[in-house]
């Protein structure tokens, strides 16, 4: 084995040698230019993937044979690949013939509907307005899974643009290939029709899975300056067919729910989706929206301030959402989720309510689109329902509004000039109708943002400036506008900022602004960096339409990252990245100084393996104690490792580790996250993942107590330790690339019990024992309080040992049983728990989620898409 090693490395390090003579040259790979032609006449292709109708060799032209870009860029494939675009005046039609040197190894695996991730793959994109901003692409495997996308010029891709498209794929063992066909309705794409020039951005590539080798027609370097912008042209693209693109997508829904102690509840919907083009535009138009379809959120254990950002799912909001994009760093102007959420409002302890899981949708409108003078727009019109909650009051059964009526109103605007420059800009507006007392006193009536981005490309793209400027303002009554003031976003009754901050009661609006100005060097450069200065002032707001995790920030990021991209003994690539961060606040206290080393590295086994070590010398945490004084940790270093394997093979897997450590061995966060995907020949895939996080914080926040004889505000602090399972179990079984079963399982665990309570000090000192002082408890009484009296004052706080249970599963039966319409049948399954009580072993929290009540739903569902 070791000499069998030895020759194997000699003959990579020839071919390495190799390269430099066989390597096509680089002005002949890039930015490569394919005429398409125009075809007449009755003769048009069945769509089957054979490639046996005469019409694709007697008319239009073969592009060249593909380059790779990976693993060895620039080289001739022993795989070659070509590719032929025709059109009409309704279709645009593809063929690939993908050509192999070991066609009994072709991967035919199939997946879900836009799941690109399995098999050997093709795909073409199409960049119609020419204008290096965003392309529509499709992609089809060749076991005849298909997925269809919207990828932007910074490679961000969203994968719910869902086109109404035919392919279908032939795999011809005798020829050593496997072939493509595609038939594409110009009613799917948005295109100028009075195109002079004919020129669209073209992009076709293949994946071969077991080497991941990657081949472009038109080479896209891994070191790129810009995805989009990289792609090569198509001509020829005139003529154009002016189609009337109007598509409705009516459903039908019958739900049955069953909860504990409570009757079965059956009820049925109808709905409706319209996309309307609009010349450049697209207006999509939803009426009753449901998505009960969609897969359920991740259970999580939140013991911090911030809220928890969830992925969007659903589709209606999903489409165009690269458009409607403006965030600077992990803070957006448009959070999607902030729509058709869980109610806002809880309805008083002295009341037995039911609120409703999520506030219904009536209606909302998007229209999006770019036009040929590079001029990008999205706006979004949605108003939610107004939603009650049933209650006992006085022994009487009343309907308590938890929501009010709420109107939201997301616009977006953005220009391109070549591709190098970029201005836009967008507006946000929630506006709630409130009759309410109680309501009116707990959220804001009007909430209005508005922003501004420009991005300028110099030198072909290598350098860049990036600016991106936001504003903010609500208003309400005189008790919303304080709560906004003391919530975790804000903290104005911080001790630390009194000088500058402090609530004022009297206040019946707030104000304040946001943005970062970046400059840096990237694109075709194996050395970059950035430069990148951010603030965010205490009064500046975006959560009412937009996510943003806490204000009263100043912070300046500096980046240097280093890409090797050529394969070098072992490696297939190699990335190093040195991050240096410092955080101030207002005040111009500084809040946080740190540095973060990165290595992501891919073999040529196609292992991968992925560190980040983060060392931070200076931390004054803001927010730890809820409002109250700033608390000084001590320095540390967090680690995050993942490993992956080869995830062409059948069998493949991953393990990540995730730690956080203080010097002074006061805390320790850790988490294990082994992962295992299984394939069952080319259509069942199975997949489970096991989280494990065992956690260790001597001044966990325990809550805030007010003495009762002096009357003083303590902080309390304790010795938490927490364990957390959550276990992952994902089946997918594919009949046909058309229906699929799926099923999604997580159980999950967290218990935690707590020791050694503090009562906070001088939580600012650098001297660890300088924070806090210990407190003398006993066990909690029956009300689970735990009373501490010293120095002549007492004072009561809830123990905070707990354990939670939850479990939620999915189970979907998807049959797409025609081109955009789809028949759903959906089982959703939950059950939840959390107890003020301590269990430690994870068998007796197992057997205790068994036992719990659950919440089932049944649902079926069936749209039916049809275009004029």
């Amino acid at each position: 084995m070791k000499y069998v090693s030895i020759i194997v490395l000699l003959l990579f390090q020839i071919c390495i040698l190799a390269q430099e003579d066989a390597a096509i040259p680089f002005e002949e790979a890039y930015k490569r230019v394919y005429n398409i032609t125009k075809i007449s006449g009755s003769d048009r292709p069945v769509i089957d993937g054979k490639l046996d109708e005469s019409i694709w060799w007697e008319q239009g032209e073969w592009t060249k044979d593909f380059v790779q870009t990976a693993p060895f860029e620039r080289m001739p494939s022993n795989s070659p690949t070509r590719a032929k675009v025709l059109y009409d005046d309704r279709y645009i039609y593809v063929a690939i013939i993908a050509k192999d040197a070991f066609p009994e190894q072709i991967n035919r695996s199939i997946g879900n509907r836009d799941d690109n991730s399995v098999g050997d793959l093709v795909s073409i994109a199409f960049d119609t307005y020419h204008n290096f901003w965003a392309a529509s692409e499709f992609n089809i495997n060749a076991g005849g899974n298909k997925t269809d996308l919207v990828v932007t010029d910074q490679l961000s891709v969203n994968l719910n643009w869902n086109a109404v498209w035919e392919g279908r794929t032939y795999v011809n063992l005798q020829d050593s290939c496997w072939t493509v066909e595609m038939r594409i309705p110009f009613s799917q794409l948005r295109y100028n029709r009075d195109n002079t020039d004919g020129v669209w951005g073209l992009h076709i590539r293949r994946i071969v899975r077991r080497n991941n080798e990657v081949q472009n027609w038109s080479m896209i370097p891994p070191k790129n300056n810009g995805h989009v912008f990289s792609f090569g042209e198509m001509h020829g693209m005139t003529d154009l067919p002016r189609t009337r693109n109007i598509e409705f997508l009516p459903y039908a829904m019958g739900r049955l729910q069953q909860r504990p102690s409570r009757s079965n509840v059956w009820s049925g919907h109808i709905g409706l989706d319209t996309k309307i083009g609009l010349s450049d535009f697209t207006l999509d138009v939803t009426i009753n929206p449901d998505y009960g379809q969609v897969e359920q959120d991740p259970s999580v254990m939140n013991l911090t301030a911030f809220e928890t950002f969830y992925d969007e799912k659903r589709p209606f909001f999903l489409e165009g959402k690269h458009i409607l994009d403006f965030s600077s760093g992990s803070d957006m102007l448009f959070y999607t989720r902030r729509i058709g959420s869980a109610p806002s409002y809880r309805p008083d302890m002295t009341y037995t309510a039911e609120p409703p899981d999520i506030v219904p949708i009536l209606g909302a409108l998007k229209l999006t689109g770019t036009n040929s003078r590079g001029l990008t727009l999205g706006i979004v019109q949605s108003i939610t329902a107004k939603a009650t909650a049933k209650a006992l009051v006085d022994d009487k059964e009343n309907r308590i509004t938890v929501e009010p009526l709420t109107n939201f109103t997301v616009a977006r605007i953005q220009k391109s000039w070549k591709g190098n420059t970029y201005l836009g800009g967008m507006f946000t507006s929630t506006n709630r109708i409130m009759d309410e007392p109680y309501l009116k006193n707990f959220l804001v009536a009007n909430a209005i943002t508005a922003g501004v981005d420009f991005t300028q490309y110099f030198s072909n793209r290598l350098y860049y400036i990036d600016f991106k400027g936001m504003v903010s303002t609500i208003d309400g009554s005189e008790a919303a506008i304080m709560r906004r003031q003391r919530d975790a976003v804000h903290y104005f009754q911080r001790e630390s900022a009194q000088d500058y901050l402090g609530v004022d009661p009297t206040l019946r609006s707030l104000s304040g602004t946001g943005g970062s100005i970046k400059i840096g060097r990237r694109g075709n450069a194996k050395l970059t960096f950035a430069e990148t200065f951010s603030w965010l002032t205490p009064g500046f707001d975006l959560n009412d339409v937009g996510f943003l995790r806490e204000t009263d920030v100043l912070s300046n990021d500096t980046e240097v990252t280093l890409r090797l991209t050529e394969p070098w003994k072992i490696f297939r690539s190699n990335t190093f990245s040195l991050n240096q961060v410092n955080k101030w606040n207002f005040g111009g206290k500084n809040t946080e100084s740190g540095v973060v080393f990165g290595l992501r590295t891919q073999f040529i086994n196609l292992y991968q393996i992925n560190i980040t070590e983060t060392y931070v010398w200076n931390r004054l945490d803001t927010r730890v104690l809820r409002g109250g004084p700033d608390l000084r940790i001590d320095p540390f270093f967090s680690t995050n490792i993942t490993f992956n394997t080869n995830s062409a093979k059948r069998i493949s897997g991953s393990i990540q580790y995730r730690g956080e450590h203080n010097t002074n061995g006061s805390s320790s966060f850790n988490s294990l996250t082994p992962n295992i995907a299984l394939r069952l020949g080319n259509r069942v895939r199975m997949s489970g993942s096991f989280n494990y996080q065992w956690n260790t914080n001597d001044l966990q926040y325990v809550g805030r107590a007010i003495g009762d004889v002096s009357e003083n505000t303590y902080y309390l602090t304790g010795r938490m330790e927490q364990q957390t399972y959550g276990i992952t179990l994902r089946v997918q079984a594919n009949i046909s690339p058309d229906v699929s079963i799926q099923f999604y399982g997580s159980p999950f665990t967290s218990t935690a019990s707590y020791s050694d309570f503090k009562r906070m000090t001088n939580t600012a000192s650098r001297q660890y024992g300088e924070r806090f002082q210990m407190i003398a408890t006993g066990d909690p009484d029956s009300d689970n309080l735990i009373h501490v009296s010293e120095n002549g004052d007492s004072y009561s706080f809830n123990a905070p040992d707990f354990s939670f249970n939850e479990f939620r599963s999915n189970l979907v039966f998807r049959w797409e049983y025609r081109p955009g319409s789809t028949f759903y049948f959906a089982w959703i399954h939950s059950l939840s728990n959390r107890r003020n009580q301590y269990v430690s072993s994870w068998r007796d929290n197992l057997d205790t989620m068994l036992d719990l009540p659950s919440n089932n739903t049944f649902m079926v569902k069936m749209n039916f898409w049809f275009g004029i």
